[in-house]
């Protein structure tokens, strides 16, 4: 049984976040940049949601404007599921499953501790030692 605060790095490089006005254009070169699957949209210090690969894309041809003229702010997923670092790895490869979710915010005492990817807790369950 591991916790996900057992995983080293737990995934996260919680300096890559963006605020809700920036431009999706931006967003997206700036991911692929760093391979990144999703980012946290941070406003007033306060997480507020995220966006990801495929939500952005579903999202982003609903308001039927080009990338390079909306904003974050009409494609980010709000409601998103948040988990503590003493969560076992099992417990939350099985919510991203259920929720079908691909990244989970990973949250201590009230802070942004990391953003976990399904492939980080599969690697935790195939590799525990690693």
């Amino acid at each position: 049984m591991i916790l996900l605060g057992e995983i080293p790095k737990l995934g996260v490089r919680v300096n890559w976040s963006i605020v809700p006005a920036s431009l999706v254009s931006d967003n997206y070169k700036g991911r692929m940049d760093e391979r990144l699957g999703s980012l946290l949209i941070i406003e007033a210090d306060k997480m507020i949601g995220l966006v990801s690969d495929g939500a952005s894309v579903r999202k982003l041809v609903l308001t039927w404007k080009p990338y390079n003229e909306a904003q974050l702010r009409e494609i980010i997923i709000r409601n998103i599921i948040r988990v503590h670092p003493d969560r076992i790895v099992e417990e939350c490869q099985a919510l991203t499953e259920s929720s079908q979710i691909r990244h989970i915010p990973v949250i201590l005492d009230g802070c942004i501790a990391g953003l976990i990817s399904m492939k980080n807790l599969s690697e935790a369950i195939l590799q525990p030692n690693a």
